[in-house]
């Protein structure tokens, strides 16, 4: 091993680290400060930065450093650096640089579309960007390469040992299971969201969420939270984790649980080792096993009766005189009410993964030009009809409600589902390794989890796949079994189903 080519190639992946970052606060600031009119010039500025840190990772020399500090037999925990920095430079190099930037720029004035066409009600201000959006997504995938199915190419950015057949069966697993519980269900009386469908300050809203975070282990010293239309969380670096959430004036339940959700990605980056962070195992496995931390920490935590049990008189604190009348029970059981909604992250747990399988079928469909992007809305309508039984009204509560597609975001909505089926074989590994966990959460105990994350994921960052990691840490390759049972177990007990 050439340890000066080694030093060359780790000064390499520390600029693209920056400049990735540099472009991720303006990001940042475009979802959460920005004045409407700064978007096109916004988009040069990231369309540009972007375009440097793409040339500065597919440097011909990059390969040259890469293959010479591969050479001989580096030490176990160099090879590992060299593996990830070996996977994103062949990918990257697929890519050409002015692809890069034409992306970024199209997304960022996407989103300003996006933003736009929902402030109207009306996906045709969006169309145009999309099919902008969608033209690009075609070439990357292309780029890359593929065995004739393109949503593969786009897939391997977020889930790289994931493939289009192996969701379908992932995706046909779950409806097989889910379906029947979700029908058994809707023949039981429906509990009470009475506790949550009320006007309700939003400064008790937003203390609320912060004192659940914090309990958690998000940590303020390197984060911050923030409004948006969209909830999102965003890092650049371990030090500065930052969150958004979205509030609703009539539901305490949208902004408490996006905040939950959100925060559980802010934990995953706080806890990613600081001496990776300018490198390429200083970020998540995957955009699933990014997914699995905020889907725990929102779900099989937060809308469990043990964290209400300890989260109550909390609650009664942030907003007083609310929930006075409201039992823990009487809490767990409204954030468990199971019914067909329009909105995906407001939907409950069972139905939840039924608007991401929607989602996928309908990004296929327009990847492959079976779908025109004039005709979206009506298929988005039809589809929720034929999977829910319910049709929305309006382009808003429709085809206009996910962020994802105007910033570029397509083969993104099934890591959705497989951070689900992650999360449970992470929670079924915690309760071995840690016992009751019940009994910790009602302490407000919540410590112990994070420090099992920490140990078993976050301090892994981007070495092993996310199959290598779902087996070091479960036992099992990524599979939904895990996350059936514990959904079966779970909603049986609350709809008193045999």
């Amino acid at each position: 091993m050439c340890n000066d080519k080694l030093a060359a190639l780790q000064a390499r992946w520390a600029d693209i680290a920056d400049l990735t970052h540099a472009a991720d606060v303006l990001e940042w600031d475009q979802l959460v400060n920005m004045p409407p009119g700064g978007a096109r010039a916004r988009g040069e500025q990231l369309g540009t930065l972007r375009r440097m840190a793409h040339e500065r990772l597919t440097d011909p020399r990059a390969g040259e450093e890469l293959a010479a500090a591969e050479a001989g037999s580096p030490p176990a925990g160099v090879r590992t650096w060299l593996r990830a920095a070996r996977r994103e430079y062949e990918r990257a190099a697929r890519i050409p640089s002015a692809l890069v930037a034409a992306t970024s720029r199209a997304a960022t004035e996407g989103y300003a579309a996006w933003v736009e066409a929902r402030e109207h009600n009306d996906f045709s201000r969006f169309a145009p960007a999309l099919a902008r959006l969608l033209d690009l997504a075609r070439e990357r995938a292309d780029a890359v390469g593929h065995n004739g199915e393109r949503y593969d190419g786009l897939l391997a950015e977020h889930e790289p040992e994931m493939r289009t057949e192996r969701l379908r069966t992932i995706f046909d697993e779950i409806r097989r299971t889910l379906l029947p519980l979700i029908e058994a269900i809707g023949a039981r009386p429906q509990p009470s969201r009475a506790p949550f469908r009320r006007r309700l300050a939003e400064s008790g809203q937003l203390r609320a969420g912060e004192a659940a975070i914090t309990a958690f282990g998000y940590d303020w010293r390197r984060g911050r939270q923030d409004r948006s239309v969209h909830p999102f969380s965003t890092a650049f670096g371990p030090g500065d984790a930052r969150i958004t959430t979205r509030l609703h004036p009539d539901d305490f339940a949208v902004g408490f649980y996006a905040t939950l959700h959100e925060a559980g990605h802010a934990l995953y980056e706080q806890g990613l080792p600081e001496a990776w962070a300018r490198g390429p195992l200083g970020r998540a496995a995957s955009t699933a096993v990014h997914e699995s931390q905020s889907r725990l920490w929102e779900n099989m935590v937060g809308r469990s009766l043990p964290f209400w049990e300890h989260f109550t008189p909390i609650l009664r604190q942030c907003l007083p005189g609310a929930f006075d009348s409201a039992s823990p029970g009487d809490l767990f059981l409204a954030s468990n009410v199971v019914e067909p909604s329009l909105i995906r992250v407001e939907a409950d747990e069972l139905t939840y993964n039924l608007h991401v399988a929607l989602r996928f079928e309908l990004e296929l469909a327009l990847l492959h030009g079976d779908l025109p992007v004039a005709d979206l809305p009506g298929a988005w309508n039809d589809a929720m009809l034929a999977t829910f039984g319910i049709r929305p009204g309006d382009d808003l509560h429709g085809v206009l409600q996910d962020v994802h597609w105007s910033q570029g975001g397509f083969a993104y909505f099934p890591s959705y589902t497989l951070g689900n089926v992650l999360a449970a074989q992470w929670m079924d590994s915690a309760h071995r390794t840690l016992g009751d966990l019940d009994a910790l959460f009602r302490r407000g105990e919540f410590g112990p989890l994070l420090m099992f994350l920490r140990t078993e994921i976050h301090a892994r960052g981007a070495g092993p796949t996310p199959d290598e990691l779902a087996e070091a840490v479960s036992g099992q390759m990524t599979h939904p079994g895990p996350y059936l049972r514990y959904l079966r177990a779970k909603f049986s007990a609350i709809y008193a189903l045999s």
